[in-house]
């Protein structure tokens, strides 16, 4: 695991060292015991490229869990961009998870019942660290299933810092507006920007 942490820094790898590092990793993925998880979150961003490529044709449950860990290395590292697309698109998948599924990140509770809320909590880690993943995802929310923005009025309520809270906000408020009654209420509700949120430095 450590050769797989230095592969991702290192300049030059061997390409045939580096097959290798990714084959091991891959045994990894989908995680299926918290000692797996843990390895996965430790390699944090090594980790990265194995698990959304895993993510494509992995089952609904283990779309869960590789969420949960690409979750867990973002509240661990504050770390992975890459993350965001994929967390942006199942926001959208209503799929529900069993609840029985030990699919549970390391981060905030509640646990997740489907895989849009696993992909907010997803979601919910990125923004507080990266102001181009909050605009991004920002964006998308009028098309996020209800039970993401579920996750996310959660999370609000755990979440640390204002700033988190506030952005957090942010993409509730944007849902609401865009699935609002047509009013002046609405109207400005939905003229709220991510720049209010934005970082000043």
């Amino acid at each position: 695991m450590l050769a797989a942490q230095c592969a991702e820094t290192a300049i030059e790898v061997r390409q045939p060292l580096r097959k290798e590092l990714e084959r091991r990793v891959a045994k990894l993925v989908p995680p299926t015991s918290p000692t797996e998880l843990q390895v996965l979150v430790n390699l944090g961003a090594a980790a990265g490229p194995t698990l959304l490529r895993k993510l494509e044709k992995a089952s609904t449950v283990g779309k869960a869990r590789i969420m949960n860990t690409l979750r867990s290395i973002a509240y661990r590292h504050r770390d992975y961009e890459h993350t965001t697309n994929a967390a942006i698109r199942l926001m959208k998948d209503s799929t529900p998870i069993d609840r029985s599924t030990p699919t549970r990140s390391a981060a905030t509770p509640p646990a997740p019942t489907t895989l849009a809320e696993h992909a907010a909590g997803v979601a919910a880690e990125m923004v507080n660290f990266s102001d181009a993943a909050f605009s991004a995802i920002h964006a998308t929310m009028p098309g996020a299933d209800p039970s993401a923005v579920k996750m996310l009025r959660a999370l609000v309520k755990s979440a640390k810092g204002s700033e988190g809270r506030e952005r957090l906000q942010a993409l509730i408020e944007h849902y609401e507006a865009a699935h609002a009654p047509a009013g002046p209420a609405s109207a400005v509700a939905a003229a709220r920007s991510p720049r209010r949120t934005a970082r000043s430095g």
